[in-house]
């Protein structure tokens, strides 16, 4: 469960806004007292006000519908020296409205509330609509399971830590939480997630995975001097540099780090929704730190953690290693009426050649980041992707994210095949001078070559040109989408309800007519060689469309690539392509040779027979971000996985310390199988189709796999399974 959006009106900086948040990440950036740290308060304050005026009554949440009278002062949510200074303008005659969208995935609440100020520092609350307020479908949302409906972590200035600290009951700890008092009983909590060794255990690793920014693999260890039942006080020694020291006494980057663990670490089961607020977490942490940092808080969210965590800062190295999807851009100015989005929502003009720029650049700039510029961003990229045309960068950009990699890319956009061909081994010098070439992929389109074509040149570039190289195996990006019928149909099921949620048609439906336009579109194509006489085929566009490229390609590649036995003679070559074509004129080889305009021209039709309008400049985007593990094409995988192996090493040394034995193990640690492929494996064996086992247990296991190969995994549930 989350928060969806929330809708913020007269509180302080914000006449009326609404932002639309993530799941999981939000950052938060801006020049200083642009709103970022308001956007904070507004939803602390929500959650606030939302624990005050909640009642347990007969076994049932309800609302208090009368008005609540409250000192100012009181409400920890607001920083203000006065009390008219948390309204819009400072003017205590508006009324600030926060409404926040609840979402658990498979329906959306609202729930609203007003503040106004009664007298001198008093301040009125109470529940907005409450007519229109349904208790029920609320109690559906949050149920009495949860010990609190909403809880919400905002770690307290390390400033307040405390030289001596006394054992807490475990009620008194969640209290000085919630009261933003965390720092307090820092030792607490740390006895307290000893009690669970495994999570224990991990805590330790992530802190030692943080703190080892030059990977000098200095010892970490954490000692826990007190047992809660004998003792008053809590210990809590820190083994640094071979020396074990009161946590005290440690600098404020690395207690600074620990809070913020503790905070991620905390378990989210006792409560429906659980918010963490992290402002400028960066202070006092070294800059290679803060990138670690970041990185084991998206591998947290990664790893399904039932946590919203909101986060502000302006640091420039962060906002580069964050996906515009995550990031979220405050901008000084009046903001009435409005609605922010992830910077990934705003448009960015690509060149036509050259470095294709990322949201980050906007931000940067505006941020007075002198190195707001494109070649930074690709050399701290850890795989650049060189790209047929800027259009791909888009695409590609949109599948990698949707996939979850945590991989930071750059794209290089030439003008079309053929300059690739012409000038790849002109860049290459260039790239190798700015250290790109050893992690860079060469991506673009099949178009007309064969399946034999596509592989003998694929190879080429791998081994002669000596460049990671992928060529679809569609005929374009946009063609991928008719490689799995069953997907698409599924897919463009979601995207015209997306469209118009009121129309009610089936999936059966839209089968129906995507399967007639296919084989309406073949049908189409087959007349191409109904005659084949050579005078009536060398009139058709087919025939100058191949000749034209099919040639320049043979020539390039021979000529200036100085790569052979791709292409065969003229005469021989035109008499493997209309074989070719013909065979694949079937409904499961036809994304092979349909381009993208075929591609537009069938949706658009089956959207016209729903009196739907499609866009053909967003629909590809719009049917990628509707995609999931379930609904995913095989092509897209290919491509993720090859970004994802060349941005990391193939294989990377975790090394365990053992209590009794210096003994280093060594873990291979891949990703070269996809939940799909993993589920369709699973799915094979006898005992996962008699019910033995959950798909939740295989998705669990498959998502918290980051130290074996998932091979292995496989191996074990073929042998539990078998």
């Amino acid at each position: 469960m989350y928060i969806e959006k929330i809708q913020i009106k007269n509180f302080k900086l914000f006449r009326n806004i609404t932002i639309f948040f993530n799941k999981n990440l939000n950052v938060f950036t801006g020049t200083n007292n642009s709103g970022k740290t308001t956007i904070l308060e507004a939803v602390s304050l929500w959650q606030e006000i939302f624990n005050l005026l909640i009642i347990k009554e007969n076994h049932k949440f309800i609302f208090n519908e009368n008005k609540i009278y409250l000192d100012y002062k009181k409400l920890l949510s607001i920083r203000s020296s006065r009390h008219n200074g948390v309204f819009y303008n400072f003017d205590a005659n508006n009324t600030i409205i926060l409404e926040a969208t609840i979402n658990n995935d498979t329906d959306f609440l609202n729930i609203a509330f007003s503040l106004k100020s009664h007298f001198e520092n008093i301040f009125v609350i109470e529940l907005e609509n409450k007519k229109k307020f349904n208790p029920e479908k609320f109690n559906q949302f949050f149920n009495l399971s949860k010990k609190e409906p909403a809880f919400l972590t905002f770690p307290a200035s390390i400033d307040n830590l405390k030289s001596v600290e006394k054992f807490q009951t475990y009620v008194n700890i969640d209290s000085q939480i919630k009261n933003r008092n965390s720092i307090s009983v820092l030792r607490n909590r740390i006895h307290d997630l000893k009690a669970d060794d495994i999570r224990f255990n991990s805590f330790k690793e992530d802190l030692y995975y943080i703190l080892n920014k030059d990977n000098q693999r200095a010892d970490i260890d954490i000692a826990v001097k007190s047992d809660r039942g004998k003792d008053s006080i809590a210990k809590v020694d820190i083994l640094i540099r071979n020396l074990f020291v009161d946590i005290y006494l440690l600098g404020s980057g690395t207690i600074q780090i620990i809070e913020l663990l503790l905070s991620l670490y905390r378990k989210n089961d006792d409560a429906g929704l659980n918010l963490i607020m992290f402002d400028e977490p960066d202070n006092h942490i070294h800059r290679d730190i803060q990138i670690y940092l970041f990185r084991f808080i998206k591998k947290h969210i990664k790893n399904k953690e039932n946590k919203q965590i909101f986060i502000t800062t302006h640091n420039e190295s962060l906002i580069r290693s964050l996906d515009p999807t995550e990031l979220f851009h405050i901008e000084d100015k009046e903001y009435n009426n409005i609605e922010i989005k992830p910077v990934i929502n705003e448009k960015v003009n690509y060149p036509k050649k050259g470095f294709q720029p990322t949201h980050h650049i906007k931000i940067l700039e505006s941020l007075g980041a002198a190195s707001g510029l494109d070649i930074i961003n690709a050399i701290e990229s850890d795989t650049l992707i060189l790209i047929e045309g800027k259009s791909d960068a888009k695409y590609i950009r949109k599948i990698y994210v949707k996939s979850k990699n945590n991989q930071s890319i750059m794209f290089w956009a030439f003008n079309g095949i053929n300059d690739i061909f012409q000038n790849i081994n002109n860049y290459k010098p260039f790239f190798k001078t700015l250290k790109l070439w050893n992690k860079a992929i060469l991506i673009f389109d099949k178009d007309l070559l064969t399946d034999l074509q596509r592989t003998k040149l694929q190879q080429a570039f791998n081994e002669k040109i000596g460049i990671k190289t992928y060529i679809w195996k569609s005929y374009t990006i946009e063609s991928t989408l008719f490689s799995d019928i069953d997907i698409l149909n599924k897919l463009l099921s979601k995207y015209f309800k997306k469209l118009n949620p009121k129309i009610n048609i089936s999936d059966a439906e839209i089968e129906i007519k995507l399967k007639t336009s296919i084989k309406s579109k073949i049908k189409e194509k087959q007349q191409i060689f109904a005659d084949l006489s050579i005078e009536n085929i060398k009139n058709h566009v087919l025939w100058h469309k191949y000749t034209k490229q099919i040639k320049s390609a043979k020539k390039k590649t021979k000529d200036i690539l100085h790569l052979k036995n791709i292409f065969n003679e003229d005469d021989i070559i035109w008499n493997e392509f209309t074989e070719y074509y013909k065979n694949k004129l079937n409904i499961n080889d036809f994304h092979k040779i349909i381009d993208k305009n075929d591609v537009f021209d069938i949706l658009k039709n089956i959207a016209n027979d729903f009196n739907i309008l499609i866009d053909e400049s967003l629909y590809l985007s719009d049917i990628i971000n509707l995609a999931g593990y379930d609904l995913w094409f095989d092509e897209w995988t290919n491509i993720c996985n090859l970004i994802g192996n060349k941005s990391k090493k193939e294989e990377q040394e975790i090394i365990e310390e053992k209590d009794t034995k210096e003994e280093k193990i060594i873990i291979e640690e891949k990703t070269d199988i996809t939940l799909k492929d993993f589920y369709s494996k699973i799915n094979n064996l006898s005992a996962y189709k008699n019910k033995k086992t959950r798909l939740g247990d295989i998705v669990k296991d498959f998502y918290h796999t980051n130290r074996i190969n998932r091979n292995e995994l496989y191996k074990k549930y073929e042998y539990n399974l078998g």
